[in-house]
C-alpha cells in the first residue's frame, strides 16, 4: 500500500483497536491521526478501509485482523421512501427527526445514526442547487428544445402557405358550385 510507511500503518491500526476497545469513534481516529502525520482525513479514512479490505497488507501488521468493516448496504427506493415517510409523519406528531429515527431503528444507536445520514442524504439532495453539470445539460435541453419549436414552425409555416394555395386553387370551384 504506497504512500504509507509501515511505523505509519501499525501506528493506525493501534488507534483503530484502541477506539474500538473504548467504545470510540473512529472518525475522531482518521482525524487524529490526520492531523498527526498531515494528511486530510478522508484520505486517512479511505487508506484504513482499503488496507482491511486487502488480506495481503492486512496480514503485514500486528492486531489489524482483530479490526472488520462491516458491509455497505445500500438502501433501495422502497425503503428510502418509507424512511422519508416515517420522518415526516414522526416530525408532524411533534417528535424530532432523531428521536423518530432512533424508534425506526428500535434503539440500535448505530442504525438510527446510518438512517440519519441517510435521512439528511435525501433532504440535501432535494434541496441542492443545480450543479455546473445540471446546468449544462439544462442548456443542452433547452437548445434541442428550442431548435424543435423552430422546426415545428417552420414545417407549420410551409403547410400554411400549401394550404392557402390550394385554398386559392380550389375557391374559384367552390364559389362557381355555390353560386347555382
Amino acid at each position: 500500500m504506497k504512500g504509507y510507511s509501515k511505523a505509519e500503518t501499525q501506528k493506525l491500526i493501534k488507534l483503530a483497536l484502541e477506539a474500538e476497545k473504548s467504545g470510540a469513534s473512529l472518525s475522531k481516529v482518521f482525524e487524529k491521526f490526520a492531523n498527526a502525520t498531515g494528511r486530510a482525513t478522508g484520505s486517512v479514512r479511505n487508506y484504513y478501509y482499503q488496507l482491511l479490505k486487502n488480506e495481503n497488507a492486512k496480514s503485514q501488521y500486528t492486531g489489524a485482523g482483530e479490526l472488520v468493516v462491516g458491509k455497505n448496504v445500500k438502501f433501495d427506493n422502497e425503503e428510502l421512501e418509507k424512511l422519508e415517510k416515517a420522518v415526516e409523519e414522526g416530525v408532524k406528531k411533534g417528535a424530532s427527526v432523531r428521536h423518530t429515527l432512533m424508534l425506526l431503528a428500535h434503539g440500535d444507536a448505530k442504525l438510527a445514526l446510518r438512517y440519519q445520514n441517510k435521512y439528511r442524504n435525501i433532504q440535501k439532495s432535494k434541496n441542492a442547487p443545480i450543479s455546473r453539470n445540471k446546468d449544462k445539460q439544462y442548456e443542452l435541453l433547452a437548445s434541442k428544445i428550442n431548435d424543435l419549436i423552430e422546426r415545428i414552425g417552420k414545417e407549420l409555416r410551409e403547410e400554411n402557405e400549401r394550404l392557402k394555395t390550394e385554398l386559392e386553387r380550389v375557391r374559384p370551384k367552390f364559389v362557381a358550385a355555390n353560386e347555382t
